[in-house]
């Protein structure tokens, strides 16, 4: 279980347990490559309005991320041919 952390509700404290992380964009950045993209991008999100016209900021709040990941011709011929001898 998550560490609780207690909010104010009206005159009462209400316990609340939570378990939120916030990553940083070079985190993010480490994690993607990691897995194996190549081109990482980081853009700004104003209230759901996600767009890749604008850059992040310290102001935004929230992040649209944007990795490319290069496949090799025969890993997509496996992604998307159906496997014909499938058992049940």
């Amino acid at each position: 279980m998550a560490d609780p952390w207690y909010v104010p509700l009206f005159s009462n404290h209400a316990k609340q347990y939570g378990n939120e992380r916030y990553y940083l964009p070079s985190e993010i950045t480490w994690l993607l490559t990691d897995l194996g993209f190549k081109q990482v991008e980081f853009f700004g999100a104003r209230l759901g309005n996600f767009s890749r016209e604008h850059k992040l900021t310290s102001q935004d709040f929230g992040m649209l991320v944007v990795a490319f990941k290069h496949l090799t011709a025969n890993a997509l011929v496996q992604r998307y041919t159906p496997r014909c001898n499938r058992t049940p």
